[in-house]
């Protein structure tokens, strides 16, 4: 996982020649929402959202946008003029698996990405890049009670041979997946892959080893932990075999 913050907003190149942008943005927010800054730095601010705080700055992961996956993103390094951080305060600790705190966090990033006219986000856990137009939408889907935005937040690394690995799910739960079948094709083990992420982020981690009806009428799904509980490998079968 890398070490910078968790989520990265990205601004064109107009950005870089208007000074004090962070701060101004963050104010107008404040007054809009009703939220509080803490504290006004020169280079961060710790703002209070619903009781939980939360902290934005400036940040130097503009230039790692070529590292990342791209999901209905088409930017380049050379068209980035800021990058400010999102990320949780230290208080919340390992809080940030609670729903709330993630529906907050997500809520904070869409509010600041109209103040701001975003350009893309970046989320770590996962190296995903986003086009801020696609994940403003699934994320105010998701905020309005609809499913957990996972293919900006969760990436999946195939192995070629009928198995898929999360990457990034363990920032939200704790735990990363493993989905497996010796039937499936790739977009139908993705497709099952995708609905048990929503579970997780949504329902907590799993935490114990369980068998449960697939999406088919024919399908089971058999749970496995491993003994930490960091992983589970989930085998998908046919009743009939």
């Amino acid at each position: 996982m890398s070490d910078l913050p968790s989520l990265l907003l990205l601004l064109d190149g107009n950005s870089a020649r208007q000074p004090g942008l962070l701060l101004q943005s963050t104010r107008r927010l404040a007054a809009k929402q009703g939220y509080t800054i803490v504290s006004e730095h020169h280079d961060h601010i710790d703002i209070m959202i619903k009781g939980a705080g939360f902290r934005c700055s400036l940040s130097r992961g503009a230039g790692l946008v070529s590292e990342y996956k791209p999901v209905f993103c088409t930017i380049d390094n050379d068209s980035i003029g800021m990058c400010i951080a999102l990320e949780l305060g230290d208080h919340i600790g390992s809080g940030r698996t609670a729903p709330t705190i993630i529906r907050q966090l997500l809520e904070f990033a869409v509010s600041f990405g109209d103040e701001l006219s975003l350009t893309a986000v970046l989320w770590t856990p996962a190296k995903i890049a986003s086009g801020y137009d696609y994940f403003r939408d699934v994320v105010g889907q998701y905020l309005s009670g609809g499913a957990f935005p996972v293919l900006p937040l969760v990436d999946f690394k195939s192995d070629g041979d009928g198995e898929i690995s999360s990457a990034g799910l363990s920032w939200f739960s704790n735990q990363e997946i493993t989905v497996s079948s010796a039937t499936l094709e790739q977009k139908q083990l993705v497709r099952r892959a995708v609905r048990i992420v929503h579970d997780i982020a949504v329902n907590g981690p799993i935490t114990e080893e369980m068998e449960i009806a697939g999406l088919e009428p024919n399908e089971k799904l058999h749970f496995r932990l491993s003994q930490d509980g960091n992983r589970v490998d989930i085998a998908i079968s046919s009743i009939m075999e």
